[in-house]
């Protein structure tokens, strides 16, 4: 459990990867009203629709307060469950649970994505990595269960997987 920043920063080398199995990985944040944004006195007009301005609204730089960051190397999650239920209700920030940036991987088989039903937040975030994602169910994302942004060479699949109470989209390619 983390509250400020991801919660599991994977930064390995190009081809490393780190295995998670059975694990609860919980973003709190508890740090995140202090946040400029959080104080803002107007509520955020998101974009409601899948498409690139709806990935450019999410809060993505390296400190990002997501669940699992993947700077470098890559990441293989097994029966995990992670999730952002623990945030308050109605933050202004627009948040993803899992991040993996260019040139990266994440792996993952039988988990669970939790989000906040009261709050604007994303399931995955992929840019230009590769992506497995295997019977796996992605419950309660305001703002789009996976996001996915791919180059030619980049491999993504997405098979066999739940996709309930999301709005804005399910997958977007």
């Amino acid at each position: 459990m983390a509250n400020h920043g991801a919660v599991l920063n994977v930064q390995l080398g190009a081809s490393d990867f780190i295995v998670f199995k059975d694990v609860t990985i919980c973003h709190s944040g508890m740090s995140l009203p202090a946040k400029f944004k959080e104080n803002a006195p107007n509520d955020p007009k998101y974009c409601m629709d899948g498409s690139a301005k709806a990935i450019r609204e999410f809060e993505i730089n390296e400190h990002s307060d997501c669940c699992v960051m993947v700077h470098s190397g890559g990441v293989l999650l097994r029966n995990c469950t992670l999730t952002l239920k623990s945030h308050q209700n109605n933050l202004k920030s627009r948040l993803p649970a899992i991040v993996a940036l260019p040139r990266t991987f994440i792996n993952m088989t039988s988990c669970k994505v939790l989000g906040h039903d009261q709050n604007h937040n994303g399931g995955c975030i992929l840019i230009n990595s590769d992506a497995f994602i295997s019977d796996c169910s992605f419950e309660d994302f305001t703002s789009g269960a996976i996001f996915c942004i791919a180059k030619p060479d980049n491999v993504v699949s997405i098979q066999d997987s739940q996709i309930s109470n999301c709005s804005v989209n399910g997958i977007y390619l």
